[in-house]
């Protein structure tokens, strides 16, 4: 872990190179830093280096004007997780006005890690953080699809290792991630068709830990989204052989299985 250290990438540019989302962005962050006078948290996903960048010095600016600080910490891995949470967590001067939080892990598995540690403890010790940090916290996370499709990897593994409760943890994360991005842009073809196999993958586990009620909810759900899909879209975003597989997985398993 590194603090106040440059983002990798991150040579400021005007920003008119930058995407013009960094504008709504800022223009929302800097509403948070001007008007919240207490501890205020917000999460920046799928960001580009020079657009952290950018967003950075402009806090930075913004904070030398009223002759305040902004931090930066970096998580190069998940071993740097716990010294992070304890910076966060130790007394700060009043004259801190943000910090900013990112990771320059080398893949996306490894980010899904980094991410997954970090808001595990960040949610266990919400009421401590808040306390203690005087303002704003700012969370440079990847996209939530990234992250999803990361923890889905993870899971894969280890449920070919026998690590089933892991594995439905991981896989249930991501479900959780992917119910969110349909509740966020809506029932696009994509949101629709992650959102079918993150349910699949779960009940594939709870089908092999014998929860078969909750498998065949879980299988029943998935098909249902599938459905809606083949029917929205059709091919190619909707494969008759994968509809029917989970067709063929509800019709597997009788209802009231467990009870018997």
């Amino acid at each position: 872990m590194t603090t106040d250290e440059p983002l990798a990438g991150s040579t400021r540019r005007a920003a008119r190179g930058l995407r013009q989302d960094v504008e709504t962005v800022w223009s929302r962050l800097r509403a948070e830093f001007t008007l919240q006078d207490r501890f205020w948290i917000g999460f920046l996903f799928g960001a580009e280096a020079p657009e952290v960048a950018e967003l950075v010095a402009r806090s930075r600016d913004l904070a030398l004007s009223e002759v305040r600080r902004v931090d930066v910490i970096t998580l190069h891995g998940p071993e740097d997780v716990s010294p992070a949470l304890g910076r966060l967590l130790a007394p700060h001067a009043e004259d801190l006005a943000m910090t900013w939080i990112a990771d320059v892990g080398s893949s996306l598995t490894e980010r899904a890690q980094i991410w997954t540690r970090l808001l595990r403890r960040l949610n266990e010790r919400r009421d401590a953080l808040r306390e203690a940090h005087p303002r704003g916290l700012v969370l440079v996370c990847p996209s939530l699809r990234d992250l999803s499709i990361s923890l889905n990897k993870v899971a894969g593994i280890q449920q070919r290792r026998g690590q089933l409760d892991e594995a439905l943890n991981a896989y249930t994360e991501s479900l959780t991630l992917r119910r969110r991005i349909r509740t966020t842009y809506g029932d696009t073809p994509e949101s629709l068709r992650d959102l079918s196999i993150s349910l699949d993958k779960v009940a594939g586990i709870q089908q092999q830990r014998g929860q078969l009620d909750e498998a065949l909810n879980a299988y029943t759900e998935a098909l249902q989204w599938y459905a809606l899909l083949d029917e929205r879209y059709g091919p190619p975003f909707a494969d008759p052989d994968e509809l029917a597989a989970l067709q063929d997985a509800v019709a597997s398993i009788p209802p009231n299985s467990s009870a018997r």
